[in-house]
């Protein structure tokens, strides 16, 4: 497929709104396009994701709806035509430039005031041509596997641990700097939310000193975060994705299993019960081919 000239487009990131943050019938048509571009991307890299097509065309709505809610946060780049993009408080603008977004400001198209129409807008009336899932703040005995060699903190109470996952691009729309935007709008969400935490953490702690005016000791501040510490499973076989995710900050930290990664991505509940009675389903299961990458963002 030819690549349409940048010419014409604008290219912007935008979060799918969560079940209770929209009508049933933007949802409805929302999720419906969610599944249909994950299919197109599943039909044009089956080796891209640890879900196949087979399988995911057959899942109701309600799974893929559930994808959406959660600990999960569904980022999408949508092209729009010039002439008719809508402007949003929470959307990502990327400009056509070869700056890397680890020197560049970007905003966290989650957590800045939302204009939520326009983005649903955006959503529902322009081609989808990227998409990644960032899922946490995950709980640490959620989110360590010992088995796969990843490291472990000094102290797991200090830091929000998140897991990125489902990065893609249209073909079509490749070369322009699309997959580090979207990772990098994910990494934004995470440290913003590492950050309102904090904020939350340091308001309630205000909020319970003595009301007589008495200076009282300071707070113990054990709970505070000082990091978000972002992870990713990839085929290391696709050495410019691993390239890529180098340049970003990610560092190699272990192996895994497709029945890892499942889990990672919130489908554990899809992985079959038996994965190790035959030599095929422990191939395909159990064998730790992936590897495991994380960034740590200090606050």
């Amino acid at each position: 497929m030819a690549s349409p000239p940048d010419s014409k487009y604008t290219y912007t990131i935008h979060r799918i709104p969560t079940p209770s943050e929209t009508t049933p019938a933007t949802l409805a048509a929302l999720v419906k396009k969610f599944k249909q571009t994950k299919l197109v991307a599943l039909e044009a890299e089956p080796d891209g994701f640890a879900v196949k097509y087979a399988d995911e065309v057959l899942h109701p709505l309600d799974i893929w709806t559930q994808r959406l809610a959660g600990l999960s946060t569904v980022l999408i780049c949508v092209a729009t035509p010039i002439e008719e993009a809508i402007p949003s408080s929470t959307s990502l603008s990327i400009s056509n430039s070869n700056s890397t977004p680890e020197s560049a400001a970007i905003q966290d198209p989650v957590t800045q005031d939302a204009d939520t129409d326009a983005d649903t807008e955006a959503l529902l009336h322009n081609e989808w041509i990227g998409m990644a899932t960032i899922r946490g703040p995950l709980p640490y005995p959620t989110y360590h596997l010992p088995e796969t060699g990843q490291p472990i903190p000094a102290d797991p109470d200090q830091e929000t641990r998140w897991h990125l996952c489902s990065v893609y691009t249209s073909s079509a729309y490749r070369n322009r700097g699309l997959a580090r935007q979207l990772c990098a709008a994910a990494i934004a969400h995470a440290v913003a939310a590492t950050q309102m935490l904090n904020q939350s953490q340091s308001l309630s702690q205000f909020q319970s000193q003595s009301p007589s005016g008495s200076q009282s000791e300071p707070k113990d501040e054990a709970g505070k975060k000082t990091a978000a510490r972002i992870r990713l499973f990839c085929n290391p076989e696709k050495t410019y994705l691993v390239a890529m995710y180098k340049r970003m900050g990610f560092k190699e930290a272990g192996r895994c299993t497709l029945k890892d990664a499942f889990g990672a991505n919130g489908d554990g509940g899809l992985v079959p019960r038996d994965t190790g009675s035959s030599e095929a389903l422990r191939y395909r299961w159990e064998r730790r081919y992936g590897l495991a990458m994380e960034r740590v963002c200090e606050m």
